[in-house]
């Protein structure tokens, strides 16, 4: 595992669908450079965040208990500490909300480094000298 938090969020929510909250989600986070909502399904991991200042999110159904879960990650040391900062830094002074905060994987390719269910592997892992 990559450095950072992976929660789960168990909501109670009888007649909600994960379509729905996804559809909200995605009204709510659209244009925010530093926030990623997968679909129903697709499970983030720390790695798809690591080294960034994103959150990446997803939510899925439980229709036998008819609760929600959310499963978002972030890399702590980034979107955890510092990169909110200097997000909130840069919309203070009028400057773009990304200055200084450039992701280390565009958003939009964000689907690439995902194992499962686009066919592809997960991103690879790094070694670390002795």
């Amino acid at each position: 595992m990559h450095r950072g938090i992976a929660t789960t969020i168990v909501v109670p929510a009888a007649g909600v669908t994960a379509a729905q909250v996804e559809a909200v989600w995605q009204q709510a986070y659209a244009g925010r450079p530093f926030v990623s909502v997968l679909k129903s399904g697709d499970f983030p991991d720390t790695a798809h965040v690591a080294n960034t200042n994103r959150v990446a999110m997803s939510v899925v159904a439980d229709a036998r208990t008819g609760n929600l879960i959310i499963t978002p990650v972030i890399d702590n040391l980034l979107k955890g500490a510092g990169g909110p900062a200097v997000q909130a830094l840069n919309l203070l002074i009028g400057w773009s909300e990304t200055a200084g905060l450039r992701s280390a994987f565009p958003v939009h390719r964000l689907h690439e480094r995902l194992p499962g269910r686009f066919g592809r592997p997960g991103p690879p892992r790094r070694r670390r000298p002795l």
